[in-house]
């Protein structure tokens, strides 16, 4: 993937000049991954959107097998 050149922050709203150093960190944090806790609440997340369609009364039952396949596919 091509980086994105770090381009200078934008003048401050207020008029002050900022001199604190800036770092790109974009590496750091990619290297971090996803943990564990996000996984499960990532499924808790989805587990939660499967049931509300599931109760959803205006909604065809092909429309939510359709609704529930494609998020099942995302866990």
């Amino acid at each position: 993937m091509a980086r994105k050149p770090v381009l200078p922050p934008p003048p401050p709203a207020n008029g002050r000049t900022v001199r604190a150093p800036i770092s790109d960190v974009r590496d750091r944090f990619a290297a971090t991954g996803r943990s564990p806790g996000d996984t499960a609440r990532t499924a808790a997340f989805i587990q939660g959107k499967i049931d509300m369609i599931k109760s959803d009364d205006r909604m065809s039952n092909e429309a939510k097998r359709k609704a529930i396949a494609g998020l099942t596919s995302r866990r």
